[in-house]
């Protein structure tokens, strides 16, 4: 198969990987000290990865204006 963008990806990561450090931090089990998670969605074909990825399904605008209005936390710096 093929895969392609997941529309919530960006915000789906930031919590997953969030829930893993606050998990380290109050003691529980984290999933993993190397985790590493990404999403993505499964095509049957390469014409329907295509056409999702033309499509206008990312959160690659939201994240900008995020970026410009100073809210996008960097790496490590948690909500």
């Amino acid at each position: 198969g093929w895969s392609g963008p997941f529309t919530y990806a960006f915000y789906d990561t930031r919590l997953i990987r969030r829930t893993n450090w606050l998990l380290m931090d109050l003691g529980e089990d984290p999933y993993g000290l190397r985790f590493n998670y990404s999403e993505h969605l499964l095509f049957p074909d390469e014409a329907s990865a295509k056409a999702a990825a033309s499509a206008n399904t990312s959160s690659k605008k939201e994240e900008e204006k995020l970026k410009a209005e100073g809210k996008l936390y960097a790496l490590g710096q948690g909500l």
